[in-house]
This record gives structure tokens, C-alpha cells and sequence, in this order.
């Protein structure tokens, strides 16, 4: 991937289409059409499991933009969980805290905008995020993703090299965080389902819980009649 213009920071929106802002240069070069390819092929192999699937999204970021290695992290309480990796160091931790951590400003303000990074040893990450040294990490690309309202991941994308996406590029990384947070939407749909279906079946539950109770209690009340001599109220 050649470097562009040098710049510390950019943040871009682009609208989810990977080819709609592609150069001639790029065009030429034949990666558009590969990386259509290969998108499609990703979406093909979906299954049910959901968290897979943003497993290969995951992958496929690293592998069509030519990173270090790629994470999807998700924000729980203060701390990142990588729930998806590709490629990454030996010894690379499950879990983090997020404060300072590079692609983790986006989540906390959130931003959907693509955020790019360079530089990074001469950024404040280089002394909050010790994975910049450890990593030798020179640019970070990474962008939010959102369920509903609030922001639950970033999808990030480490080079060891200095890089500034182009066109194409941020226009694919749009379309596989969008496609993150469907499978995201789709996870959280189906816990909602799964917790209204617990609360069902607790319910019918204590509905028959409470009928068997008053069969039995209406036994006790035949019974008791029936020594008395007298007649059964109840049909049991």
C-alpha cells in the first residue's frame, strides 16, 4: 500500500459503497475488482454464528488493506474485548482497558467516522497503549461500530509502516463495519429473544405452578367434606 500526503490525523465519512470513489489509478491497478471478489466470497460463507462471521469481516480487513494484524474489539463496561483477531502478536491479550488505547476514541466519543492515525510513536498513544512500542505500531486505521444508538466495537486495522488510506480503502472499510454491525443488531435481536422467552416460559410456569396449587387445594376441600358426610363442591 503506497503512502499518500503526510498527516498525522484524518477522519473520514464515506458512504458504504466500495467502489463508488475508486481513481482511474486504482482501477487500472485491478484491486477493485479482486477485493469485490473477495468481499463477496466473505459474505457468502456467513453462517448463523455471528461472532464468526465478524471473524472473517475481521480478517478480511487485515488481509485486503495489508496490515500487521486486525481486531474487532468490543467495549464492555471500561475494557476491550478482542472478540475477533487476525494475525496477531504471540501473547496478544483477550481483554484490555480502553482508556487511551488506540481505536478506542471513537467507541467513547461515538464516532462512526473512519479515524486514521499515523505516526503513532510520536502521538500520547505512544505512552498510553504500550502495544505501540511493544508492537512497533506506526499506523492505526480503525473506525466504530454501532448497535442501535450507542457504540459497542471498533474494528481496527495496525501497520508497522506509515499509511494513509485512499479512497477504495476507506470505502471498503465502511462496508465491513456496517457489516459488523448487522451481525452485531442481530446478536443483540436475538438476546432480546432469548430473555422474552425465558420470561414466557417463567411465566407459564408459575400459571401452572398456581393451577396445580388449586386443583389440590380444591382436593383437600373434597376431602374434608367427604368426611363430614357432606357433598364434593368440587370436580377434580
Amino acid at each position: 500500500m503506497s503512502p499518500h500526503s503526510p498527516q498525522d490525523r484524518a477522519t473520514e465519512t464515506r458512504e458504504p459503497s466500495v467502489f463508488a470513489n475508486v481513481s482511474p489509478q486504482d482501477a487500472d491497478s485491478g484491486r477493485a475488482p479482486e477485493r469485490l471478489v473477495q468481499l463477496t466470497a466473505c459474505f457468502l460463507r456467513f453462517g448463523s454464528d455471528g461472532i464468526e462471521n465478524i471473524r472473517q469481516l475481521t480478517a478480511l480487513a487485515g488481509q485486503l488493506l495489508g496490515g500487521a494484524y486486525a481486531v474487532y474489539f468490543r467495549m464492555e463496561g471500561d475494557r476491550l474485548y478482542a472478540l475477533a483477531q487476525w494475525q496477531v502478536p504471540p501473547g496478544f491479550p483477550w481483554s484490555i482497558e480502553a482508556e487511551g488505547r488506540v481505536g478506542t476514541e471513537e467507541i467513547l466519543n461515538g464516532c462512526q467516522e473512519l479515524h486514521v492515525v499515523r505516526h503513532l510513536p510520536a502521538t500520547s498513544y505512544a505512552t498510553t497503549d504500550p502495544h505501540v512500542s511493544l508492537y512497533h505500531l506506526k499506523t492505526a486505521v480503525s473506525q466504530a461500530v454501532k448497535c442501535g444508538e450507542a457504540c459497542v466495537g471498533s474494528l481496527c486495522v495496525m501497520f508497522r509502516e506509515d499509511m494513509l488510506p485512499n479512497d477504495e480503502d476507506r470505502a471498503l472499510f465502511a462496508i465491513l463495519a456496517s457489516a459488523i454491525r448487522i451481525e452485531e443488531q442481530r446478536r443483540a435481536a436475538e438476546q432480546i429473544l432469548a430473555r422474552e422467552q425465558a420470561l414466557v416460559a417463567q411465566l407459564n410456569q408459575i400459571t401452572m405452578d398456581r393451577e396445580d396449587r388449586v386443583i389440590e387445594l380444591k382436593r383437600e376441600v373434597n376431602q374434608l367434606r367427604e368426611q363430614l358426610g357432606l357433598e364434593k363442591p368440587y370436580r377434580v
